[in-house]
């Protein structure tokens, strides 16, 4: 799998077992994750997946199995995979399937750099403050202001 991704330019580190998988995810960076469901005999892909999530929320996760059956993919899907892929490999499947898992990530990367970036063109600028107050204010403000909703303001006269 690992020369498979690497021949289209992917950068990859393989881990064997679930101790070294752990490690890797507390320490490292990673868009995609690929994990078989079975990895050795007290090790299950949904530990890794569970993991993942833990360490790399931003990471999307695909497990591999021979052990095709609904109720490991519905498990798996539910834990937050991004999808499953089923034994024997085929490459070319596997490696769409990861592109476009690592376009997922990509594209919600630069969803949240352009949400930033109107944020900060098109916020709300005249609101002085950074603090955990004034944040949840303008998070509150945030929600209700799309809405034609009546809202009551209230507060000293001369404070904003």
């Amino acid at each position: 799998m690992g020369e498979a991704l690497r021949k289209p330019g992917h950068v990859c580190t393989i881990v064997h077992g679930l101790a070294e998988a752990a490690e890797e995810l507390r320490l490292g960076k990673f868009d995609v994750i690929v994990t078989d469901l079975v990895m050795d005999h007290d090790t299950a892909g949904l530990d890794v997946l569970k993991l993942a999530r833990e360490h790399q929320p931003e990471a999307e996760t695909i497990l591999v199995t021979a052990h095709g059956d609904i109720p490991t993919a519905k498990a798996a899907l539910q834990g937050g995979a991004y999808d499953f892929i089923e034994k024997p490999l085929d490459l070319e499947v596997f490696r769409n399937l990861v592109n476009r898992a690592a376009e997922t990530v990509l594209l919600r990367h630069q969803n949240s750099s352009l949400r930033g970036q109107l944020d900060a063109a098109y916020g709300f600028e005249g609101i002085i403050g950074d603090s955990p107050a004034i944040r949840s204010i303008v998070a509150t403000i945030r929600q209700v202001a799309p809405s034609n909703l009546q809202v009551l303001i209230r507060g000293e006269s001369g404070t904003g």
